[in-house]
């Protein structure tokens, strides 16, 4: 302020000068533009990248789900082999009788309808995802 009194300037003075000159430019008019433009560019980058982080969580997890699955199938699949290497054993002893034979008809179709079991879900999930893929085809 003192320096306003000692050289005799009005701040307010020059101020309106200076804006009266950025209005020759019409920056105004360009801000009103660019700003919301910036914004806007911006939720879009926020939003992709949430969307990206949903994605991969989706992966992750789709992952997880068909690690278990195969941990258990493989699970299914030994203990079957394991009890099918009994009945080969005593094959070769010729030591099998109708009720192994029948026993081991019952440990096939067992473990055939266990891996069916484990194999719905999946089936169901992969046909659901197909259903949704085509619907938002005709969306497009």
């Amino acid at each position: 302020m003192a320096c306003c009194l000692a050289f005799d300037l009005d701040p307010y003075e020059n101020l309106h000068l200076f804006l009266e000159e950025m209005d020759h430019f019409e920056i105004d008019e360009l801000l009103i533009i660019a700003v919301p433009l910036a914004i806007g560019i911006m939720i879009d980058l926020i939003h992709a990248r949430n969307l990206k982080r949903q994605q991969v969580l989706k992966v992750e997890q789709h992952l997880e789900t068909l690690g278990s699955t195969l941990h258990t199938a493989q699970d299914i699949i030994n203990n079957f082999l394991n009890s099918i290497q009994l009945y080969i054993l005593k094959a070769h002893d010729q030591k099998l009788d109708a009720e192994d034979v029948e026993r081991l008809d019952d440990l096939i179709m067992n473990t055939t309808q266990r891996l069916s079991d484990l194999e719905q879900p999946i089936l169901e999930a992969d046909e659901e995802k197909r259903h949704l893929n085509h619907a938002d085809e005709i969306n497009l």
